[in-house]
């Protein structure tokens, strides 16, 4: 009722030599992915938070880099929730600094080495859906911006 989050796993690991780690006997619950401080989430799919069922076996890739003190990591959905692949992603601040970048197959682009500011725009767009543009985007340490594009 205090809006407090209670935690019921919480561990702190690293993968195997190939990058996979594996976690069995987990209860069904909304995940939180975190990585140590050095590394940011490049790209996740699914997207955290990552939803278990119960009774269900669920694969989470994640794709870290080194972390920047300022970076975007922009998810592209459609009106269902499905990532939107291939999609456009374009990057403003005035006066002319302009970064363009294809989503991911996880629908997803990654932004790094950015400026703390709330001057960005932010434009997207994709075959088949309407152009979504955000004229005052804000990036301050890690920056998740989540964007719906419509037919």
């Amino acid at each position: 009722s205090g809006a407090v989050s209670i935690y019921k796993f919480d561990i702190a690991t690293t993968t195997d030599s190939s990058g996979q780690l594996v976690l069995n006997d987990i209860e069904w619950d909304s995940y939180q992915f975190e990585l140590e401080s050095s590394w940011v989430i490049k790209d996740a799919c699914s997207a955290n938070p990552f939803y278990l069922a119960p009774d269900t076996q669920k694969t989470l890739n994640l794709l870290a880099t080194p972390a920047s003190t300022d970076n975007l990591r922009v998810e592209v959905k459609d009106s269902t929730g499905a990532p939107i692949i291939d999609a456009t992603v374009e990057l403003r601040q005035a006066p002319a600094s302009t970064w363009s970048d294809q989503t991911s197959w996880c629908g997803q682009v990654y932004f790094g080495g950015l400026t703390s500011a709330s001057d960005y725009e932010l434009e997207v767009s994709a075959a088949g859906y309407t152009t979504q543009t955000l004229s005052s985007t804000t990036v301050s340490g890690t920056t998740v911006q989540s964007i719906v594009l419509v037919p």
